[in-house]
């Protein structure tokens, strides 16, 4: 799959043209322009070139797990000649590798330039820098491969870090091996798959909870990636050099979906809930051209009766397909219009829905007989930072599907707001769950936002639709619920920015391509409501949280909410999974020194100690100026003001002050959300006061004088 972060992400986007998706992520791809691999005595700086497209030759998706396993192989390779007592400890090695060249780079004493990830060619440039610094080493130093790979490992690992003191599970163990995990998925709760780098290129494990791992494809032509399991645990989903496959677990088979084609490359697929039918779209590297395919993956056929339709192409759709629950309807999007694939009667109806607006979000009912969408009106004024006042407003809509496959709007759950709306779920009464508030993007960039207080849970009224409402079933309006918290993860800092330090090891690098936003809300979800849901968020940028969106409702301790998200972000944890039942964490984590894949408990991390880290997420020891006053003015010379509190952790600015609670009230426990003022009319959601503003002191610090009063407000005019 010969592509890079931002090009694939762009081809994901319908009616784009194709000059614009080579060019952009030639401006946008060097965001990261120098990324370090630091062992101990090994040091690798990577200058990422400009991107032209998916057919670089290049892409970072195959260059970052390369470069953990070189750093963790030279490593080793020093480990071995020193304990051969052939080299002195204190010679490093320091790379830097410029796949493009470069004019500026002066080699120094332990400094090379190396512009290819050949081993061979690597090993030449290495043992040549060797023989200089130490003549001994000549008779002793591998010059291929194959060598240096059968050395035994010595590579020293940290032994004690946060997942080893609160007993997580090392599953990378389960399969030993000198290399680093680039990503895994799970099958089921007690395994997962993961892509392992090779001497050639990757190679698909098995790791399981209990036992042994196993090697479940071995390498191939090209390098895997873009891992889909199947809900049913029998087929996983996956690429080879971007072409998509699908391997039989149970019989080890790979079956390629198209045969003999090398043209195809994957945006995205999705299986149904029944793990049958995997549905995506592929872009044709030679013709640009994108097709909407479902493959029936125990026939090892494709549907065709989609095709051929003008109204429905898949050069204007979302590539990610709309699964109802009961795997007989898929809907595809092109933002403007729906249209429905009816998998039963073998039908395809193009553009039941069609608005004029941006279609946000889409939800199946759990009965799979209507959905919930979510529309946007206007533009924001930044395109870097985005307000969700600036838009014209949000509709949310109900749309039952008949037995004849027509699609009825119901009115009565219909519902437009200024405030920025997100589906969460189905409730009971046949009511949606959904979030109402102002969103903004964060002034500082990181991967965990606090929106409690800032959103709002709310039910729809019960349908009017005759089938739906018919019987003895109560109705109701719109409801608030009670949520005592609302966090929100994300693994990717913005679009641009795709290698991260998970786990602050520094050794190796982790890459990331698709964005995942995780929400964990604290609500008390009635009996049949689902703990987990995901939807895919279809806004443009400058929006915060696009494409997948998946959200745990479930009123976890304060202290077991707190422990899990701080421990993601103060360990800079960005690819994770969790359970559907949010009991158990899989992580990938360099601590260690090498990328490992850990799982453990949600529950241990109440007792995490979690790094402060300041505002970029690096870490920063604070612990020498503990217990120390301020020496001398604040930044800019400003004074203290009399009577500040403390700062708090993270120095994060403290919360306004509640003018809705009594002075002599007892202060709201963590993850408890601020009161809300009195309701509003009957029927309709609350409406939301500003706090006032806090007393000025009588006088300013150091006996200053305060600011004559401001004129009246009114009307201005400037002259020219």
């Amino acid at each position: 799959m010969q592509r890079q972060a931002m090009t694939h992400q762009a081809l994901r986007r319908p009616g784009f043209l194709l000059v614009l998706l080579l060019a952009l992520p030639g401006v946008l791809g060097a965001a990261q322009t120098e990324i370090p691999f630091v062992g101990t005595r090994v040091k690798i700086l990577f200058h990422p070139p400009l991107r032209t497209g998916p057919l670089d030759p290049h892409p970072m998706w195959v260059e970052i797990p390369r470069l953990n396993l070189i750093t963790l192989h030279l490593e080793n390779y020093l480990t071995y000649l020193t304990r051969l007592g052939k080299l002195p400890e204190a010679i490093a090695l320091t790379l830097h590798y410029y796949p493009d060249g470069t004019e500026e780079f002066i080699d120094g004493t332990d400094r090379l330039m190396i512009m290819d990830l050949g081993w061979n060619n690597l090993l030449d440039q290495v043992n040549r820098h060797l023989r200089r610094r130490a003549e001994g080493t000549r008779p002793y130093l591998i010059d291929n491969a194959a060598s240096l790979f059968q050395i035994r490992d010595q590579l020293p690992r940290t032994p004690v870090t946060f997942e080893t003191r609160h007993r997580f599970t090392n599953l990378s163990s389960r399969l030993e091996a000198l290399a680093p995990e680039a990503d895994f998925a799970l099958l089921g709760t007690d395994s997962a798959v993961a892509v392992r780098p090779t001497e050639t290129h990757n190679q698909l494990v098995r790791l399981p909870f209990d036992g042994t791992g196993t090697v479940l494809l071995a390498s191939g032509r090209a390098p895997y990636g873009h891992l889909r399991p199947a809900p049913s645990g029998a087929y996983l989903g996956f690429t080879e050099g971007g072409e998509p496959k699908i391997l039989d677990l149970a019989k080890g088979e790979t079956v390629p979906l198209y045969p003999g084609d090398r043209s195809k490359l994957l945006l995205d697929a999705g299986w149904s809930p029944d793990g049958k039918i995997l549905a995506g779209i592929v872009l044709d590297r030679n013709t640009a051209v994108r097709d909407v395919f479902l493959f029936d993956a125990a026939r090892r056929t494709h549907l065709t009766f989609f095709q051929g339709h003008g109204r429905f192409q898949g050069d204007y759709q979302f590539p990610y397909p709309y699964w109802a629950p009961d795997s007989r309807r898929v809907l595809f999007t092109d933002g403007h219009a729906i249209s429905l694939l009816d998998l039963e009667t073998s039908r395809l109806r193009p553009e039941v829905v069609k608005t004029s607006r941006t279609l946000a979000e889409i939800l199946w009912s759990p009965d799979g007989r209507s959905f919930a969408t979510v529309e946007m009106e206007g533009k924001s004024r930044d395109k870097s930072e985005f307000n969700s006042k600036d838009l014209r407003g949000w509709t949310l809509r109900r749309w039952h599907v008949t037995p004849a496959g027509e699609v009825i709007e119901d009115p009565a759950q219909t519902y437009t707001s200024r405030e920025a709306l997100k589906l969460v779920s189905f409730w009971t009464l046949d009511r949606i769950l959904f979030l109402e508030g102002h969103l903004r993007s964060p002034r500082i960039q990181t991967c965990l936002m606090n929106l409690t207080g800032d959103l709002a849970a709310r039910l729809t009224p019960t349908p009017q639709w005759p089938e739906v409402a018919s019987g003895s079933r109560p109705t109701t309006g719109f409801v608030d619920l009670p949520m005592k918290y609302c966090y929100v993860i994300r693994n990717l800092d913005g679009k641009s920015k795709n290698v991260y330090d998970s786990g602050f090891g520094h050794m190796n690098q982790l890459y990331l391509e698709d964005q995942v936003c995780t929400w964990f809300l604290g609500l008390r979800l009635p009996e049949g409501v689902p703990l987990r849901q995901t939807t895919f968020n279809l806004l443009p940028s400058p929006y915060p949280f696009q494409d997948r969106n998946v959200t745990y409702c479930q009123d976890l301790p304060a202290g077991q909410i707190k422990g899990l998200t701080e421990t993601i972000k103060g360990y800079n944890l960005r690819r994770f999974e969790l359970s559907d039942d949010l009991s158990r964490l899989f992580f990938l984590s360099n601590t260690r020194g090498p990328m490992t894949l850990w799982a453990g408990e949600v529950a241990a991390l109440e007792r995490v100690e979690v790094p402060v880290t300041d505002d970029t997420g690096q870490p920063a020891d604070r612990r020498a100026d503990e217990g120390k006053e301020s020496e001398g003015p604040l930044p800019g010379e400003a004074l203290p003001l009399p009577g500040e509190p403390p700062p708090l952790p993270g120095d994060a600015l403290p919360l306004p002050g509640n003018p809705f609670r009594k002075a002599d009230a007892p202060p709201p426990l963590p993850g408890e959300p601020l009161p809300l003022p009195g309701a509003g009319a009957p029927g309709r959601p609350a409406a939301t006061r500003e706090p006032s503003p806090s007393p000025l002191p009588a006088l300013l610090p150091g006996e200053a004088l305060p600011l004559p009063p401001l004129p009246p407000s009114g009307p201005t005019s400037r002259r020219p």
